[in-house]
């Protein structure tokens, strides 16, 4: 009788079912961890709401100056010049009368103006005073949050230890 090297399916079944019982397991520890994560991060808000809203605006507030760029006057006025640029030397290139090259090209384009930018105002003593102050309190706000958060966590890590 003849042997066989390749498996049977009865083994390749039983080790199937012990590759999925054992990625179960894997999977329920994760979903306890995330579990126990929520439930620290929401036990933390509750107790420090005032400092997670803060957390929560200044959070947002970088976010919001990540995504927002103000486009300037020199970025469209190199968009204006770029496309006109490509437009006469596509004319250029299909052979058309040098005369009225530039008349075609702008015919239908609107001319744009670009005007310098009126400088603002230097900001007052009290504005500047205030924006500092506002500055140093946010930091220390925030520095205040991350101790906290750092202390919480490694309490909940370390339940038996404590600060002297």
């Amino acid at each position: 009788m003849p042997t066989s090297s390749s498996p049977s399916r009865e083994d390749i079944s039983s080790q199937l079912d012990a590759a999925q019982d054992s990625l179960m397991e894997r999977i329920d520890a994760l979903r306890g961890e995330a579990d126990d994560i929520k439930a620290s991060v929401r036990q933390t808000l509750r107790a420090y709401p005032l400092v997670s809203g803060v957390g929560a605006l200044a959070v947002g507030w970088v976010v919001g100056r990540l995504l927002s760029r103000p486009r300037t006057r020199s970025q469209w006025a190199t968009r204006y010049a770029t496309a006109v640029e490509d437009d006469l030397r596509a004319a250029i290139e299909s052979g058309a009368d040098a005369d009225t090259i530039v008349d075609d090209v702008l015919r239908d384009r609107v001319p744009v103006l670009i005007e310098a930018a009126p400088q603002p105002e230097a900001p007052s003593l009290l504005s500047r005073a205030v924006g500092s102050a506002l500055q140093i309190v946010i930091q220390v706000v925030l520095i205040e949050l991350s101790r906290r958060l750092a202390d919480r966590a490694f309490e909940s890590n370390h339940p038996g230890a404590s600060d002297e």
